[in-house]
């Protein structure tokens, strides 16, 4: 799980940009579907891209023992539509790909939002990384190099490649490197090497990746890919607002305190009069106060305004809606009498 991490952030790291090589552009450009599988520390992983919008793009990642699931008989697109049999974990992610960062993690498995807190520290430092193509005269070849006073007419190496189960005879690949900073993680000070297929420029996954320091060394080697993989799981949700408790009057201000994930920023206030026919929700002036890390906020509403707006002796029930998306809604449950 540590290792398919690590992937899972060198990838995200990848859809901002790749010196000439934009990867954003290229998951953009990718087709729903798109997988590659990996094997690490005795497990699968199956990555794949689920969603792309203008915005997001949202992969699901499985992990199952390898002792459970036999990959030279597995035909993938049957293994997931049969909802992964002996897997441990499903987990979906959701890229913000305007500011490049994790925006949401759900677990199927669990049935429950993550909180991926490293991940988000390890993907800041990702994106500051900068990357170059590795030219042939650079690349690793196969057999003993010569001596000084020869020529090197060795073939370039290039990593076994298997598409759909079926592995390819010859590839081609292109090779990008980068230097991890030095940031007393796990992979600072490691140089990056990804291998990707030079015959499928529009497949947007590498199925070749080496990590390697002085300290630390890493290989994930991709044992399958592929394209048209479908989930039979709900698309990820994202969490909504949530009203703590009721509201609160203070001297000069009704005041709210909510929950919400940072993926909302701007959530406006409204107010439904119960003891009226009418049903339209009423838009309230707020002022917004942040509390901590937690997604902890609160809403104030000067008493002024709701005397103008509010009716006395009727009784009201608030919601919040978020700017960003419908499906960021909350209401309160209590009916709050105006008096």
């Amino acid at each position: 799980m540590k290792n398919m991490k690590i992937l899972l952030s060198i990838l995200l790291f990848f859809t901002t940009s790749l010196s000439a090589l934009t990867l954003k552009d290229k998951f953009i450009n990718a087709q729903i579907g798109d997988y590659i599988v990996t094997e690490q520390s005795k497990n699968y992983s199956l990555l794949f891209v689920r969603s792309i919008t203008e915005n997001t793009i949202i992969f699901e990642e499985i992990t199952a023992p390898v002792k459970e699931v036999a990959s030279s008989k597995t035909n993938w697109h049957d293994w997931i539509l049969a909802r992964a049999p002996s897997h441990t974990s499903w987990i979906s992610y959701e890229i913000d790909l305007n500011k490049n960062h994790l925006k949401e993690s759900f677990s199927y498995t669990q049935n429950g939002w993550l909180y991926l807190q490293d991940s988000d520290y390890l993907l800041a430092k990702l994106l500051t990384l900068s990357l170059e193509r590795v030219p042939e005269t650079e690349r690793k070849r196969i057999g003993p190099a010569p001596s000084s006073d020869e020529s090197d007419t060795r073939a370039l190496w290039n990593p076994s490649l298997v598409i759909e189960g079926k592995k390819i005879a010859k590839t081609r690949s292109e090779v990008w490197r980068g230097k991890w900073p030095d940031d007393e993680t796990l992979l600072a000070g490691c140089s990056i090497h990804l291998y990707f297929d030079a015959n499928r420029p529009n497949f947007p996954f590498p199925y070749w990746i080496e990590i390697q320091s002085s300290h630390y060394a890493l290989k994930v080697r991709t044992i399958d890919s592929g394209t048209g993989l479908a989930s039979p799981m709900p698309l990820l949700p994202h969490k909504t607002p949530v009203f703590l408790g009721i509201p609160q009057r203070q001297s000069e201000h009704l005041q709210f305190r909510l929950r919400t994930p940072s993926y909302y920023q701007n959530l406006n206030l409204y107010a439904l009069d119960l003891s009226a026919s009418n049903t339209e929700l009423i838009p309230l002036p707020t002022s917004r106060k942040s509390l901590n890390e937690k997604g902890e906020m609160i809403l104030e509403v000067d008493k002024k305004n709701l005397t103008e707006i509010l009716i006395r002796g009727h009784s009201y029930r608030f919601i919040v809606i978020a700017e960003e998306d419908n499906e960021g809604y909350a209401e309160t449950h209590q009916p709050f009498l105006w008096n």
